[in-house]
């Protein structure tokens, strides 16, 4: 590569840092549509570049919609149709959810802030049946595959095949858990420190660690607590920022259980195919549904997009196993290959016993109970924080663990509070990296419902009422 050539990336480097900025100036209200845009000469002087440089990065907000020239008096906002897509150029999450992890360690803890079951509702007696069968095994204590279990990933294979989307073995990685899945699909679909992911909001954050991690930029577009993200701000989002890939949760998203309907997933699906995006979907709530007997179906599972389906046992089966897997038609090679490097192998006696369990029968009764269970349990919990929290907007999730709580006030006070009771929440800050969500909490309902879980949602309601306005 010449100087020249040198001169012209950092040159397109710096324009784009100049609109990625001043978006961001236009999303959180510091400039309001029908104001009048920086000057040229006052922009250059701010930024120490060229004036062409300032005129390609006006111009590309131009092309974008996001302002308009108009002749003799300057460059103007433009009105935007509502704040659902919302661009955000350096994330910073990770030493948010600290604390919320060691919480889940505490035995002292009312755990609200995890989304995870009480050890009652996981089939784990079945479980230690399965790893003392597969212990016995004279391999058992060797390297897997670095892709994992063949016979696992064969199963998995048939398990999310569609009649559009037929899965086989070298489709499959098996990984540490969904979170390993995520990060080794984001890892082999895009570049770090320079790409544009775009992510509901509020999201898993986990989602944002990664993102946070790997340098890139994230496109927060609003999901709804009842059907997530909508067709029309998917769109608008890939139009305007041109994103490397999708990290979307359609089938009961964490933290608001939103299921995506049917029609929105087609759509989103055909738009991400025709403009090139890859979909990296986080399926690991999709067996949790509380009605009827068919799981939704993933995104992907309409064959028109291309991407990474993720998922994981942690959620149905248990969490210690750490086993959960990323399967595409597409990438699948890519995503192998960058796992082998990531880590050789996971562990091969909890691969097979996974397999044990989900091959019997036991697994289907235990999915249909755990189902029953947790759809009774949503409810309760929902009506309690109705009583509770009388003037909040709370969700109603047809699976999943999760609820979402609006309230009037910034909620990390709240989490401080609990806290000293005893009691862990998850507050809204940890699932955006803009802010928006600051009011809200997601509550676990994956918990047993007894006289302590019971007291420990009236004491949120009280400290609530209790605190400063």
């Amino acid at each position: 590569m010449d100087l020249r050539e040198n001169d012209t990336m950092r040159s397109e480097l710096l324009y784009r840092s100049i609109a990625d900025r001043l978006k961001l100036q236009i999303d959180q209200g510091v400039l309001r549509p029908g104001d009048r845009m920086p000057s040229l000469r006052s922009l250059q002087h701010r930024e120490q570049c060229s004036l062409s440089t300032v005129l390609e990065a006006y111009h590309l907000l131009e092309q974008d919609g996001w302002i308009e020239a108009r002749p003799q008096s300057g460059h103007f906002v433009l009105a935007r149709s509502s704040p659902t897509v919302r661009l955000v150029s350096e994330v910073s999450i990770d030493g948010r959810i600290s604390q919320i992890l060691k919480d889940l360690g505490d035995p002292r803890m009312i755990s609200f802030g995890a989304a995870v079951p009480s050890d009652s509702f996981l089939p784990l007696a079945q479980i230690s049946r399965s790893l003392a069968r597969q212990n016995r095994a004279e391999d058992s204590h060797r390297y897997e595959d670095p892709r994992g279990n063949p016979a696992l990933r064969r199963f998995l294979a048939v398990l999310h095949s569609s009649r559009k989307r037929v899965y086989d073995e070298d489709d499959v990685v098996i990984t540490n858990g969904c979170s390993e899945a995520l990060f080794v699909s984001l890892m082999t679909l895009a570049q770090r420190n320079s790409d544009t992911v775009l992510v509901e909001s509020p999201a898993y954050f986990g989602i944002y660690q990664i993102i946070e991690l790997f340098g890139l930029r994230a496109i927060e577009i609003h999901s709804s607590p009842s059907t997530g993200v909508s067709p029309e701000d998917f769109a608008r989002a890939v139009q305007m920022h041109r994103p490397r890939a999708a990290i979307l949760i359609p089938n009961f998203s964490n933290p608001t259980g939103a299921l995506m309907p049917a029609n929105a997933k087609r759509d989103i699906a055909a738009i991400a195919r025709a403009e090139g995006v890859a979909i990296i979907e986080d399926d690991i709530y999709g067996d949790i549904f509380y009605e009827g007997d068919e799981r939704p179906p993933a995104l992907l599972a309409g064959g028109d997009a291309s991407g990474v389906l993720c998922g994981s046992v942690s959620k149905i089966i248990s969490p210690g196993l750490r086993i959960g897997w990323a399967i595409s038609k597409e990438f699948g090679g890519r995503i192998g290959a960058t796992k082998r490097i990531l880590n050789l192998s996971t562990n091969r006696l909890a691969q097979a016993a996974t397999l044990d369990f989900m091959r019997r029968r036991s697994y289907e009764i235990h999915l249909k109970r755990l189902r029953t269970t947790l759809a009774g349990l949503s409810a309760r919990y929902r009506q309690e924080l109705v009583k509770a929290f009388p003037h909040a907007e709370i969700s109603r999730p047809g699976g999943g663990y999760a609820i979402w709580v609006k309230t009037e006030s910034d909620t990390q006070q709240l989490s401080a509070l609990s806290r000293e009771h005893s009691i862990s929440i998850a507050p809204g800050f940890l699932f955006d990296a803009s802010g928006e969500h600051r009011r809200c909490f997601r509550m676990n309902c994956g918990l047993e419902w007894t006289p302590r879980t019971r007291t420990a949602v009236e004491t949120l309601g009280r400290l609530y009422r209790e605190m400063d306005p």
